[in-house]
């Protein structure tokens, strides 16, 4: 597959035994999901290898499945995460159990973790473009330069949107201050790159940009990053907004340490992987 993060080989699930075993003995946690579903957690209970090999789970009551359902799954062990698919069965004592595929996979990262910070997370970026009031915003503009009802409409809608706490005064205080900075909602962060989207008139501001100043909101925490250059700008799957076009603009930065432990605690959470299960479903059903 191209443009994944992640690459997945493959493994016997023979292989595998005494690994399962020992997620099992540990009661081990599970990320068990349906395809395009937020993943929940289930403790493994027992491992059955054979010509069906068997995970069973505890009983839980926030995961209900039919007979012979799908089911994807992923675990941690060792520092590595190995994904799966499996039919879902009953257990002893009701319980829910799996029954694995014949092959496992074992995930490696193609670049640095990204986490898919759109629609669960705040994350905004902000871009001081010098002359920008004077040059889009002035009275009388003409031929291509941008209108100023189409400049104006995007910094309404973030300081819309972000006036909560508690970054309002933050962002209060920032965007009024300044006519020249324009702000987007991030929605991919690692610890050295972005991506967001702009709009048709706002596409020529970011192209061939490099050596850029970029300041990073997350909830409390704001980080400053220098030396951030754009390395693509595509079309947008989301499509459009009232017919306007839409890109999706990637940048990346040197590696910037706070920034770093943030996605990777983020990352640890419960949709830790979100980015790589989506990787793995795409995978596994080309």
């Amino acid at each position: 597959m191209q443009d994944k993060d992640f690459n997945f080989v493959k493994i016997p699930i023979a292989e595998l035994n005494t690994k399962f075993s020992t997620l099992a003995d540990d009661k081990g946690q599970v990320n068990i999901w349906r395809k395009g579903e937020i993943p929940v957690r289930h403790r493994a209970q027992s491992f059955q290898s054979g010509k069906t090999s068997i995970l069973e789970f505890f009983k839980e009551e926030n995961f209900v499945s039919k007979t012979n359902e799908k089911i994807y799954f992923s675990f941690r062990l060792g520092g590595i995460e190995y994904y799966g698919v499996g039919l879902s069965s009953q257990g002893k004592q009701d319980s829910f159990a799996l029954k694995l595929a014949s092959e496992i996979f074992r995930s490696e990262k193609r670049g640095k973790e990204r986490l898919l910070t759109f629609p669960h997370h705040q994350v905004y970026t902000y871009f001081d473009f010098p002359g920008a009031k004077a040059q889009f915003r002035g009275a009388g503009e003409t031929g291509n330069v941008v209108s100023l009802s189409g400049f104006r409409k995007p910094l309404k809608e973030i300081k819309r949107e972000v006036f909560t706490d508690p970054v309002k005064n933050f962002i209060k205080t920032t965007l009024d201050d300044n006519d020249n900075l324009l702000g987007y909602r991030v929605l991919d962060l690692s610890s050295n790159g972005i991506a967001f989207l702009v709009n048709a008139r706002e596409k020529d501001l970011f192209k061939d940009l490099s050596d850029a100043h970029v300041t990073l909101l997350y909830d409390r925490t704001s980080f400053e990053v220098n030396q951030a250059k754009v390395v693509y700008i595509v079309d947008s799957l989301t499509g459009s907004t009232k017919g306007n076009p839409l890109y999706k603009v990637g940048m990346t930065f040197p590696e910037n340490e706070k920034l770093s432990t943030l996605v990777h605690r983020k990352l640890e959470s419960s949709n830790a992987k979100e980015g790589a299960q989506q990787d793995f479903e795409d995978f596994i059903d080309d």
